[in-house]
C-alpha cells in the first residue's frame, strides 16, 4: 500500500474515532468541525434545511399559501388528532439527521432534534400538558435497542418542562410503514397500537412526539387509541415532514 493511501486511511480512521468521542464538536449534518452552530448544525447545513416558518395547514402542518387554512390533501380528511406540526421539510440534511439517530444509532442526535422541536413548539405557541411518543414495535426495539421517538420525547420534555408519560404500546407486529405505499400505510397500523397505562388524561392536552410525519397514519392511529384516556386535545409534533414515504428508507 502506498504511503499516501495509508496516511489517508489512517487520518479517516482517527477522524471517525474523534467524532465518536466528541460528537458535540462536529456538525450532526456534515461532520465538519464546528466554529459556530445552531443545535450542533453548522451554518452551511442549516441553510439547506427548509423550515416550516410560514403559513401552515391547520390539520397536518404542511406549508401552504397565505390565505389558505388547509392543504389540498387534507381538504376531505378528518383526523383523530386536533393538529399536527413539523419543524421542517424532509430533505438532504434533515433526512440525514433523522437517519443518523434512527438507523445509525447516534443517540446524541435526539437531544439536538428535540432542541429544534422545542424552538418550534414555543414559536408556534403550542400548548400542552403532557408529552408522549409513538411506540416502537418489539422487533424494531430489539433490532436497535431503543425507541428513537422516545429518546426525542424525553429530551423535548426536559427542555419544555412538561411531564413525559408512556401512554402507548405496540400490540401487534406489522410491516414497516416506510416500506409501504400510501394506500397501505393508512390501514397497516389498525389494531396494532393500544394504551399501555390507564393514566387519566381528562381535560389535558397531549403532545405526541415522532421523528417524521408522512401520511399521518401513525399519528392518527395513536390518537384514535389515546382518545380512550379522555384527553381534551391531541397534537402531533414531528421533526420533519414528507409526503413521499420512499425517502424514508435506510
Amino acid at each position: 500500500m502506498k504511503k499516501e493511501k495509508f496516511k489517508e486511511i489512517l487520518l479517516k480512521g482517527l477522524r471517525v474515532f474523534e467524532e465518536s468521542l466528541f460528537p458535540e464538536f462536529r456538525c450532526i449534518g456534515c461532520g465538519e468541525e464546528l466554529q459556530n452552530s445552531t443545535h450542533n448544525v453548522c451554518p452551511d447545513c442549516l441553510s439547506l434545511i427548509d423550515f416550516h416558518d410560514g403559513n401552515i395547514c391547520t390539520k397536518c402542518g404542511a406549508e401552504i399559501e397565505k390565505g389558505q387554512t388547509v392543504c389540498e390533501s387534507c381538504e376531505n380528511k378528518e383526523y383523530s388528532f386536533d393538529g399536527a406540526f413539523s419543524v421542517c421539510e424532509y430533505g438532504e440534511i434533515s433526512g440525514r439527521l433523522v437517519k443518523s439517530l434512527k438507523y445509525n444509532g447516534n443517540k446524541y442526535v435526539a437531544k439536538h432534534l428535540a432542541e429544534f422541536m422545542a424552538d418550534y413548539y414555543f414559536s408556534r405557541n403550542i400548548k400542552a400538558d403532557v408529552v408522549t411518543f409513538v411506540p416502537q414495535s418489539t422487533k424494531g426495539f430489539k433490532l436497535k435497542g431503543f425507541n428513537h421517538a422516545e429518546l426525542i420525547a424525553s429530551e423535548f420534555a426536559k427542555i419544555v418542562k412538561l411531564p413525559l408519560v408512556a401512554t402507548l404500546k405496540r400490540v401487534k407486529e406489522t410491516p414497516n410503514q416506510a416500506s409501504l405505499p400510501r394506500s397501505m400505510r393508512e390501514t397497516n397500523l389498525k389494531g396494532a397500537i393500544d394504551v399501555s397505562s390507564e393514566i387519566d388524561l381528562s381535560g389535558k392536552t397531549v403532545l405526541i412526539i415522532d421523528d417524521v410525519f408522512t401520511t399521518g397514519s401513525t399519528a392518527n392511529e395513536c390518537s384514535f387509541v389515546l382518545r380512550n384516556l379522555n384527553p381534551k386535545k391531541i397534537y402531533i409534533l414531528a421533526f420533519t415532514k414528507t409526503t413521499d414515504p420512499n425517502l424514508l428508507g435506510a
